[in-house]
């Protein structure tokens, strides 16, 4: 079921005009070349399509360092939420 969900998450990112590069176990990670992204929708959506089974966190960064960053950042707050690494202090 793991697998299934971030197959669809990585199917939608794709969509959306990402370029995944990695989706495996209960992870996906992905970029766009996008100037603007709605980071809620995305978020949202991510939360629909894997709910009520499982609860993921994101990271959103200018790099890949960044957006990992600002997941484990999420992680480490409790997770189930989406941390910009701008918004980091």
């Amino acid at each position: 079921m793991v697998n299934e969900k971030t197959l669809l998450i990585s199917k939608f990112l794709q969509v959306q005009g990402f370029n995944i590069i990695f989706c495996a176990a209960d992870g996906v990670a992905g970029y766009t070349d996008q100037e603007t992204i709605d980071d809620m929708f995305i978020y949202d959506s991510i939360k629909s399509i894997a709910d009520p089974e499982l609860h993921f966190s994101a990271g959103v960064g200018s790099t890949l360092q960044e957006a990992y960053v600002a997941l484990l950042s999420a992680k480490s707050s409790g997770k189930r939420c989406l941390h910009k690494y701008s918004a980091l202090n």
